[in-house]
């Protein structure tokens, strides 16, 4: 949506002067704390969606402390506040902040219709753990993920699992486990027309073959995932997987011992790397 913009040009919500900024004035004013904390996580969220992270995170972080000097952290059961902070907290490779995050979010009693939202928290917990290569706790979260999502029926969340169960496989270079999940995670993600994350699994499935000496396969699987990460950008558009296709095709090139093609998409790669 347009935002709204002010007669000079400017957004009426964010500029200096605008209508958030005088909400925090006139919040402080009041010395009302519950006012206050209202107020910051509104600003928290404006600018978390907008793409302003730090901005974003000091005012989560502020009311987030309001919070535990209330003692409100588990009486106000607010599960979206913990759940964005720590997938904000997660974007910023903050991963033991948002673990803490999560960690309040699954100790919060929760109804039935945000039970979705159990699901991403276990998750994301898991993917903390995997970025930080504590792959056994990565796996018992991962595992938590699946069995939430099979006891509920929901068979999206259940091929995530999967495919992240198989990803943390393949990080331990454990290929033989990997594979049938990575390629039941490519099925599901083509499936449900999430083709940029089925071109990002089969990238990992290409650097199997290749080390397993499936040298022509791993080629047409490497190309294939470029493919499909770098297609339609209105659908699930992401430069991480584009880097990662990259990578795969460099690692292939190399085991074949065609050093220019190697050197070529070793380059792309290091740049998207070095950007992102």
């Amino acid at each position: 949506s347009i935002p709204p913009i002010n007669e000079n040009g400017t957004n009426i919500y964010d500029n200096d002067t605008g209508l958030l900024k005088q909400a925090i004035n006139k919040a402080v004013e009041s010395g009302d704390e519950y006012l206050m904390m209202e107020i910051f996580e509104s600003c928290a969220d404006r600018y978390r969606r907008t793409g302003r992270r730090e901005q974003a995170l000091f005012y989560y972080l502020k009311a987030g402390e309001m919070r535990k000097e209330k003692g409100d952290v588990f009486v106000s059961h607010d599960y979206n506040f913990f759940s964005q902070l720590s997938e904000l907290l997660f974007s910023m490779q903050e991963y033991k902040e948002a673990e803490n995050s999560l960690r309040h979010v699954l100790a919060m009693p929760m109804p039935v219709q945000n039970e979705r939202l159990r699901v991403n928290s276990y998750n994301t917990l898991a993917l903390c753990f995997q970025r930080t290569s504590s792959y056994d706790s990565a796996l018992h979260w991962f595992e938590k993920t699946w069995e939430f999502a099979r006891k509920n029926g929901d068979t999206v969340w259940m091929g995530i699992a999967k495919g992240n169960i198989g990803a943390v496989y393949f990080e331990q270079k454990k290929y033989n486990e990997a594979l049938p999940l990575l390629w039941d995670d490519y099925n599901t993600s083509l499936k449900y027309g999430e083709a940029n994350s089925a071109g990002n699994t089969l990238h990992r499935i290409a650097i199997i073959y290749s080390n397993q000496n499936k040298k022509d396969s791993a080629l047409l699987l490497a190309r294939r995932s470029l493919q499909l990460t770098a297609g339609k950008r209105d659908d699930g558009f992401n430069i991480n997987y584009i880097r990662n296709a990259y990578y795969a095709l460099s690692e292939v090139f190399k085991s074949t011992g065609q050093r220019d093609s190697a050197g070529y998409y070793g380059a792309v790669y290091d740049h998207l790397k070095d950007s992102l």
